[in-house]
């Protein structure tokens, strides 16, 4: 069902109480379906960061091989860019959860909930818990800041060994 086909059927409601009740799963189910999109492809992303991130500080610590500055700056400059990507994957899919979790606030305000009860269906009220994922959210932006500002450190510092 596409969210043209659920919008439709939000002026019929008042004559069928299941298009309600199909109308909010609809919307929470694409709410947790974006929240799961969010976290996996963040989370790669910041995993790809944070390798690029330990592989940068590798080519600046003298070991065996000398420093290369200018590979860690590099790969600082990437990682910075993957950043800001991850951030903006975040604002994204935390823009269309909150809309979608939004919607299924105002549906549930007019689902019958004895009615529900009574054919055996889930109250939607017992699953507001899920709904408030600002902190999962919340928490892949700040890690994505973290982040960037590490690399921003580490291009500092490779550059300043470039230029030594």
């Amino acid at each position: 069902m596409t969210n043209d086909d659920a919008m439709r059927l939000r002026p019929r409601a008042d004559e069928n109480r299941s298009n309600l009740l199909m109308l909010w799963t609809h919307f929470q189910a694409q709410a947790g379906d974006d929240k799961n999109k969010m976290i996996t492809s963040v989370s790669w992303l910041l995993g790809i960061v944070v390798a690029l991130l330990a592989t940068s500080i590798g080519e600046l610590v003298p070991g065996k091989d000398l420093p290369r500055p200018l590979v860690a700056s590099m790969l600082s400059l990437f990682t910075l860019l993957l950043c800001a990507t991850a951030c903006y994957l975040v604002s994204t899919f935390s823009d269309h959860a909150s809309l979608r979790y939004r919607l299924t606030g105002e549906i549930e305000k007019d689902i019958d909930i004895p009615y529900w009860k009574r054919q055996g269906a889930r109250q939607p009220g017992k699953w507001r818990f899920f709904k408030d994922v600002g902190v999962i959210f919340d928490f892949f932006a700040a890690l994505s800041v973290f982040l960037a500002i590490v690399s921003v450190v580490i291009l500092a510092y490779s550059l300043s060994a470039l230029v030594r």
